[in-house]
């Protein structure tokens, strides 16, 4: 039975080892297994080669290469923080969003949903506001469950 994952093909980093151990007991928690699986579902083709956990990995039981499937929740879009922001506020907040996601086109890029904010980044806004006295949660435009591959 195939599983259906929280993530494309596009969302792989480069270089990610994949696995096609069938017979790991922790194949369907572990994200090399299903990134492998997933891969060879879409475009059997396109991986006759790559980067993959070899068979060394999986010694008295347990997989040295195991890596957990984890979500996190990652929004997109700004049509809406700056609401309740007052004017005098407004233009330093959105500066030091774009400073922080690195310039103009990564801004856009977050606002229309090219570009996604991690718990982190939108954590970093939230405590941004709060530090210029507002107290209403930030709410972004879209917010989405996705696979990360960050330990």
């Amino acid at each position: 039975m195939k599983n259906n994952y929280l993530f494309n093909m596009s969302d792989v980093p480069y270089g990610w080892p994949m696995c096609f151990n069938n017979e790991c007991a922790k194949k369907n928690e572990c994200l090399r297994y299903c990134v492998g699986e997933k891969a060879l579902d879409l475009e059997p083709a396109a991986h006759e080669t790559g980067v993959c956990v070899t068979p060394a990995a999986y010694r008295d039981g347990e997989c040295r290469k195991f890596f957990s499937i984890k979500t996190e929740r990652v929004a997109w879009g700004f049509s809406h923080i700056y609401d309740k922001v007052l004017k005098i506020h407004y233009s330093e907040i959105k500066a030091e969003i774009k400073q922080y996601v690195h310039g103009g086109t990564n801004y856009y890029r977050y606002a229309n949903g090219q570009k996604k904010l991690n718990e982190n980044q939108q954590q970093w806004i939230a405590d941004l506001f709060s530090k210029y006295g507002y107290t209403d949660p930030v709410e972004f435009d879209h917010y989405e469950d996705k696979v990360t591959f960050q330990p």
